[in-house]
């Protein structure tokens, strides 16, 4: 495990042993961090669908209530985490299905451009759920330069923040279709290997702002 995301961290640095400070085992946050990856699975075609103004709204709320799960002592349940990534990628299915039939009715022709694997992996068992967790996958290890995580970590955590807000107005009947389309949109873009820093930092400042709308 790798989890620098709380002021708990060991060191100020980040946890990288058998347990965090938090108490999350490194099971959990393996979990946590492939979950994590899932969604921003489903934001590459959610993100995509934007452009044929197709907005899947239990999507939307998904991934909200999805990173809400990850931040800091909020839920440390392996099983939960197992069927998120299970229900992750049904939803992610139906999004990339509405797409395609979409741009297959504008364009008369199949989309043929690459996306990223979080967009297309389907696990066939549990055990192959474990072993991509195992693996580091959507860990922030696997982004070499020190730069573009650090800009991508601030993002992200940005959104979970967001994430608390939104989740607390749905439940008192109050959401915003652009809020959680922006969710997509900078989810999408983490895993987006285009962006350059220049972008990446733009879409820190930005989320900051929706954060602040969020907020309100």
């Amino acid at each position: 495990m790798f989890c620098h995301q709380c002021q708990e961290t060991l060191k100020n640095i980040g946890c990288s042993m058998k347990q965090g400070m938090c108490g999350k085992s490194a099971e959990v946050a393996n979990l946590q961090d492939l979950f994590i990856w899932c969604l921003k699975g489903i934001s590459v075609w959610g993100h995509k669908a934007k452009e044929f103004d197709l907005y899947d709204n239990e999507a939307g709320f998904f991934i909200d209530k999805g990173l809400f799960a990850t931040i800091t002592n909020a839920n440390f349940d392996r099983t939960a985490f197992l069927e998120l990534i299970k229900k992750s990628i049904a939803i992610r299915d139906r999004v990339k299905d509405s797409f395609l039939q979409a741009y297959k009715n504008k364009n008369g022709s199949d989309f043929t451009l690459s996306v990223p694997e979080c967009a297309t992996w389907t696990p066939r068992n549990e055990d192959d759920i474990k072993a991509k967790a195992d693996s580091g996958t959507g860990g922030w290890l696997e982004i070499e330069n020190e730069d573009e995580r650090s800009l991508k970590a601030t993002i992200l955590y940005g959104l979970k923040g967001m994430s608390a807000y939104a989740e607390h107005a749905y439940q008192i009947k109050k959401s915003c279709r652009e809020i959680f389309e922006f969710l997509m949109e900078a989810l999408a873009a983490l895993v987006d290997e285009s962006k350059s820093q220049e972008e990446l930092f733009d879409l820190v400042i930005k989320t900051g702002g929706m954060g602040v709308k969020t907020m309100a």
